[in-house]
């Protein structure tokens, strides 16, 4: 009998620190993050199929000091420093708060795509990435 009383409150101890702060917590970290990703000059970077190609389409906050952008391309890991980025267009900022570019040219495979802005003093800023799979023809 005492036996199931110790397991009893190993059991409650196990079930309540689940519903501890510090759950709350990572979950707030969480939102956090999710919020980091947004800053900067991008409001958002979004990939899509498009006939035969993708479409890469992406929003910024403000563009007064942006001169253009470059979008990139790679169908390796995009978070590996030793990844080839190709150069597959540029845009130049005409004022408007989202742009588009069609990529014609792709392979079957995962595309992942990020956008480099581009600022009058010679700065850059870049894009979260965003990923297309184009299926075999």
């Amino acid at each position: 009998m005492k036996t199931s009383l110790l397991v009893i409150p190993v059991a409650i101890a196990l079930v309540s620190s689940l519903s501890s702060p510090i759950a709350e917590t990572s979950a707030k970290q969480t939102v956090i993050h999710s919020i980091k990703k947004q800053e900067g000059p991008f409001a958002f970077l979004r990939t899509h199929r498009q006939g035969k190609g993708t479409a890469v389409v992406w929003g910024v906050n403000a563009s007064d000091a942006i001169v253009g952008f470059g979008i990139q391309r790679t169908y390796e890991e995009p978070t590996d420093p030793y990844s080839n980025w190709e150069e597959v267009g540029t845009v130049p900022n005409n004022g408007a708060r989202s742009f588009t570019h069609r990529d014609l040219q792709v392979f079957p495979g995962i595309i992942h795509y990020r956008v480099i802005a581009i600022y009058a003093d010679g700065t850059t800023a870049t894009s979260a990435i965003s990923s297309v799979r184009i299926p075999s023809r």
